[in-house]
This record gives structure tokens, C-alpha cells and sequence, in this order.
């Protein structure tokens, strides 16, 4: 549940705190579009469950600003295959149960070939991010502290 949410529920069963709530919600929405107008080289959509459209504003932000970084590190572009997912994506995609992507905090980048492949995965690594798949043509990046970090992991092909 996040902040947003939790505030929501605490305050909305009195009128007379409505005015407070209203001012938080502006206040965490602006500062949560400042940090994602800092982002260089991904827009929020491209973290989108397919089916929640603007799903995207639902990751993580220190995750984001590590993926930024690390997209500006290795000087190719990183496609997000998977970003953001619903618990209905999730089971239809065949994902975990406990999946990093399901709280924001993971995302799958596609890459063509093993040079994108080096250039990607030492970037991520670079920016520590420390839990990474690699599967035939996508990593998936994770920053889930609450899971095992400094682990990299194959899928089968």
C-alpha cells in the first residue's frame, strides 16, 4: 500500500481532516514529479502494466533514478519489456508470487546481442543494482531489499 493510500484511508472517514489530506496529496504528487522529471532517458509510461495504463508512477523512484543512471552509464538504449505489473499481469505473464515487479522495484530490459548484454548488466552493477536475471534476450533488474542481494540468476531458455 503505498503512503498515498494509507493517508487516504486514515483520513477519509472525517470531513474535517479532508483539507489535510488534500494538502499531503499535493504535497507527495509534487514531490513525486520532481524526482521523475529528473529521469533522462525514460518516460513513466514505459513502466506501464498493459493493463493499468499510468501504472508506471507506481515504481519505485530510487529504483528509477538507479535505472536512469545506469541507462546513461552504459550508452545504449534499455527497452522495458516489463516494468510495473498488476497481480492479473503477473499471473497471466506466469510471474512470481512474491514478484519485485509487483511493488515497483524491478524491470525488464530487453538487449540485442552480448555486447548490450556486458554493457547493460555492468551498468546495473555499477549503480547497485545487485539482483539481476538474465534470460536469452532480456535482464531483469531488481532493487528488492527485503530478497537475497549481490545473487545473479539464468532463466531457463
Amino acid at each position: 500500500m503505498t503512503t498515498l493510500a494509507k493517508l487516504t484511508s486514515i483520513f477519509s472517514h472525517t470531513n474535517i481532516l479532508q483539507p489535510i489530506l488534500n494538502a499531503l496529496k499535493r504535497l507527495i504528487w509534487a514531490n513525486s514529479a520532481t524526482i521523475l522529471m529528473n529521469l533522462k532517458h525514460f518516460k513513466l509510461q514505459e513502466f506501464d502494466s498493459p493493463d493499468a495504463k499510468g501504472s508506471g508512477d507506481k515504481m519505485d523512484k530510487l529504483f528509477l533514478q538507479k535505472l536512469d543512471q545506469a541507462r546513461e552509464i552504459a550508452g545504449c538504449k534499455f527497452t522495458i519489456n516489463s516494468g510495473y505489473r498488476t497481480q492479473e499481469h503477473n499471473l497471466k505473464v506466469g510471474g512470481r508470487f512474491g514478484s519485485s515487479h509487483k511493488l515497483g522495484l524491478a524491470a525488464d530490459i530487453a538487449f540485442r546481442g552480448s555486447r548490450e548484454r556486458f554493457l547493460i548488466l555492468n551498468s546495473l552493477m555499477q549503480v547497485g543494482i545487485n539482483r539481476i536475471g538474465i534470460g536469452a534476450s532480456f535482464i531483469h533488474a531488481d532493487l528488492d531489499l527485503k530478497k537475497d542481494n549481490n545473487v545473479i540468476w539464468t532463466y531457463k531458455y
